[in-house]
């Protein structure tokens, strides 16, 4: 509406860039929000009036004493918290419309590789997350991943690909192995889902 159009004028005019961003978010106008959040982030708004505060932020309090916005005296780290939270908006939006892909997208845009990850995990894209564990060499959370995929192997048909990915999880592996087998410390076992099956033997073994 024209009117809620005329509030966040008037809150990016006086500084109160909190305020404006999360109209933006309420009227699902992300594509403004980020580029309100980029400018604050480039330091584009002058450092105090982040309007953090219930009455913007900015202004003076007791006794004259100019007052800065909240815990973020800084644009540029204020700026890259509102662009985080813009994002996980537009995440859960894409969740929603089944888009685990474009639903991880918008957290590694902000670095935040590990919420993606597990995106696309409950997106049941494994691959997909192990790919991007791997690429930004978050091994912890790519070794985590192999039990998933072995037991997607193995349902698939891919017995020895499913041993083969149980076996590196073993060894400590991923993309750097760690050192020593038997376990390597990651704690992964040979199981298959939350009952504690192991992986047939393969014939002939």
């Amino acid at each position: 509406s024209e009117l809620a159009s005329g509030d966040i004028v008037y809150h990016l005019a006086s500084g109160r860039v909190k305020h404006a961003v999360d109209q933006f978010i309420s009227r699902e106008q992300f594509q403004d929000a980020v580029v309100v959040a980029a400018a604050c982030a480039a330091g584009r708004f002058v450092e105090g009036s982040f309007g953090v505060g219930s009455d913007g932020g900015g202004g003076r309090g007791a006794g004259g004493a100019e007052q800065k916005g909240g815990d973020f005296d800084d644009g540029e780290l204020y700026g890259q918290e509102m662009l985080i939270k813009i994002n996980a908006c537009m995440a859960v939006q894409w969740m929603q419309e089944s888009q685990p892909i474009l639903a991880a997208c918008c957290m590694v845009s902000v670095g935040c590789v590990a919420e993606a990850v597990t995106l696309l995990v409950r997106g049941n894209e494994l691959e997909m997350a192990f790919g991007l564990a791997c690429c930004y060499e978050r091994d912890t959370l790519a070794v985590s991943l192999l039990p998933a995929l072995a037991t997607r192997a193995h349902f698939a048909g891919e017995r020895r690909l499913a041993l083969s990915i149980m076996q590196t999880a073993v060894d400590g592996g991923g993309p750097s192995n760690g050192s020593g087998g038997g376990g390597g410390g990651n704690g992964l076992s040979l199981s298959v889902g939350g009952g504690g099956n192991r992986l047939p033997p393969l014939e002939g073994d």
